[in-house]
C-alpha cells in the first residue's frame, strides 16, 4: 500500500467487512467497509499478518498464510478490505475497499 509519506512511521492495519457499498465512521474518519462482525473482528483482533508499520515514505506491505480455522467460514465469500493508518489509537487515513474472493 502506498499511504503520503506524512504517514511514514504510523502503524496500519487491514480491515475487513463482508457489507458492499458500505461506509463506517471511525474516529472521525469515513472507512469504505460495513460495521458487521467481521469487520468489528479486524477491528478488535486483526491477525497479525494484517497489521505492519509504514516505512519512511509512508509505504506497507503484508503478506501471510491465513489459517483455515479462520478462512473457513469465509470460503466462497467476498470480503472488502481496506487498510487505515493510526496515529496512535486514533485513525489516520484509509485507502479505497478492494474486494477478495477466499477460496479453498
Amino acid at each position: 500500500m502506498d499511504f503520503p509519506s506524512t504517514e511514514a512511521g504510523k502503524s496500519f492495519a487491514i480491515l475487513a467487512s463482508t457489507s458492499a457499498n458500505a461506509t463506517t465512521t471511525f474516529h472521525g474518519l469515513d472507512l469504505p467497509l460495513g460495521m458487521d462482525a467481521t469487520f468489528l473482528w479486524t477491528l478488535q483482533s486483526p491477525p497479525s499478518a494484517f497489521r505492519g508499520i509504514l516505512d519512511n515514505e509512508g509505504d506497507g506491505m503484508v503478506q501471510g498464510v491465513v489459517p483455515s480455522s479462520v478462512s473457513l467460514p469465509f470460503f466462497g465469500s467476498t470480503l472488502y478490505l481496506a487498510a487505515v493508518s493510526f496515529h496512535g489509537s486514533q485513525a489516520g487515513l484509509s485507502s479505497a475497499a478492494v474486494p477478495v474472493t477466499v477460496v479453498p
